[in-house]
Parts: structure tokens; sequence; C-alpha cells
């Protein structure tokens, strides 16, 4: 329960061949530069939206 109620800040899978999300990629060096596409991605989302949420990344 632990797990599921505090979660990483960031989550990467390879649902291809992990569907059930098991193994969390985002600390991978091999896919650091997949993370910081989608990180960037999603802060284009959020500013095109008017997601109030992305003032979170100035402080975290």
């Amino acid at each position: 329960m632990e797990g599921y109620v505090h979660r990483p800040q960031f989550e990467l899978y390879r649902v291809a061949t992990d569907p059930t999300e098991s193994l969390n990629l985002a600390g991978d060096p091999e896919f650091e530069p997949v993370l910081e596409d989608m990180k960037q991605r999603l802060k284009a989302f959020q500013k095109e939206t008017g997601d109030p949420w992305a003032m979170k990344w100035r402080y975290e």
C-alpha cells in the first residue's frame, strides 16, 4: 500500500513489454532522454491548457 500512496516523482514504463508497469524506468540513465522529452511535452501541454499545477515545476 505504501508504494501506491507515496509515488515516485516520475514514472516511466515500457508498457509494450511491461503491461503491469512493474519496472519504473525513470531512474535508468538509458531512458533519461525519453524522460526529459516527456517532461518537456508535459510542460508545453500544461502551458497550452493553462494548467494551474504547472507552477509546481518551480519548486519541485
